[in-house]
């Protein structure tokens, strides 16, 4: 049964009946998702509803059904809007010094691109040998580039009240979130939804265990290869 993020916070004790209540309230009044506006009360974090929707997303999915497509008529897709963001980062932990080097959203209208956003941004540290081999980034791009903090009104920008669609979207909102506080400036977005567990729910047949989007494009025969930047990674996410 669908059950939007209120009633989820709900039910995990996350907030009260009355707290619903004026988020519901406060949600009519301004237009924003029920998620960004419980964040933004301080009813609840960005990690708690990241952890919420890890273990429950809000998709028409029962596995008590035998082999139940999830999928849209073609009707529904033309209605949804939606941002699907990447990002290629110099390391894995922000918290350990990793950086974002590259940025990239695509602005959804159902199947269609209204907008691609992308863009380099400026690192501390240089890029290691193997970073350059991985990826079609040329270390003067960064040097000149803009820092986080300048392009956070563009990031505003493209993802407002949408959901938010990417490859390992943990990971990528973990560096952003990062770059929000380092600026010193609230992340109150918390529609999320990562684009692997979509796929392995629609192929329950698939190999469990982590797969990279290199592997993905493989997987449906897309010419992702390295080196590789931004661009051609939202292609590749947008193909498959």
């Amino acid at each position: 049964m669908y059950k939007n993020i209120g009633q989820l916070c709900l039910e995990k004790g996350l907030i009260s009946e009355i707290q619903l209540k004026l988020a519901l309230e406060h949600q009519k009044k301004t237009g924003l998702l029920l998620g960004a506006v419980l964040v933004k009360l301080g009813y609840v974090t960005n990690q708690e509803i990241m952890a919420l929707l890890s273990e429950q997303r809000e998709w028409y999915y029962n596995e008590s059904q035998k082999q139940e497509e999830v999928s849209m008529q073609e009707d529904e897709l033309a209605k949804l809007h939606i941002a699907v963001i990447d990002i290629i980062t110099t390391g894995i932990n922000p918290d350990s010094g990793a950086e974002i080097a590259q940025l990239g959203i695509l602005s959804l209208d159902g199947t269609e691109v209204q907008e691609r956003f992308i863009t380099n941004i400026k690192t501390k540290k240089p890029l290691t040998d193997s970073f350059k081999i991985l990826y079609k980034i040329k270390e003067q791009d960064l040097t000149s580039a803009k820092d986080f903090k300048e392009i956070i009104p563009s990031i505003a920008k493209y993802i407002a009240n949408k959901p938010i669609f990417a490859f390992n979207i943990q990971s990528v909102i973990n560096f952003i979130i990062h770059n929000y506080e380092k600026a010193r400036i609230p992340f109150t977005h918390s529609e999320f939804y990562d684009l692997l567990t979509i796929w392995r729910r629609l192929h329950t047949n698939a190999a469990t265990g982590y797969l990279s989007l290199l592997q993905m494009a493989k997987e449906y025969q897309y010419p992702l290869a390295k080196p590789y930047n931004i661009n051609d990674s939202l292609n590749a996410i947008l193909y498959i």
